[in-house]
């Protein structure tokens, strides 16, 4: 048995038009069948305003995580910098006759911490 359509309804491709139509054309149809049409907009809103929302909470919430990574890249950024500064006093420090071990052996902890910042890792391994 054939469907039976609402009076002034015309086949259109996507839904949304056609309910819109109806709701257009609803002068000489059913009110019922506007009344249902209206509904099923609304409640296609709805779900398009809640799904905004997620979206918006989505977004804020990274652009908060961006900005905390940010704010750690730069300490870090400024850590590093004390820390090539540090340690290239430490290497340009002078010794007379004497070599003082400590003072020898922090200059060449200053060395090696300067290679591995230049090389970009920077990064602490355990020494066995």
């Amino acid at each position: 048995m054939a469907a039976r359509r609402a009076p002034g309804a015309t086949s259109t491709p996507t839904r949304r038009a056609r309910s819109t139509q109806a709701a257009a054309t609803s002068s000489d149809g059913d009110p019922r069948a506007v009344v249902r049409a209206l509904k099923r907009e609304f409640s296609r809103l709805q779900a398009a305003d809640s799904r905004l929302t997620e979206a918006e909470q989505s977004l804020d919430g990274l652009r908060r995580e961006r900005d905390q990574q940010k704010e750690r890249t730069d300490q870090a950024q400024a850590s590093l910098n004390l820390l090539t500064e540090t340690l290239e006093a430490i290497r340009a420090i002078g010794h007379g006759k004497r070599v003082d071990r400590r003072l020898a052996k922090a200059q060449k902890l200053a060395e090696r911490g300067l290679r591995r910042a230049q090389a970009g890792g920077g990064r602490a391994t355990k020494r066995q």
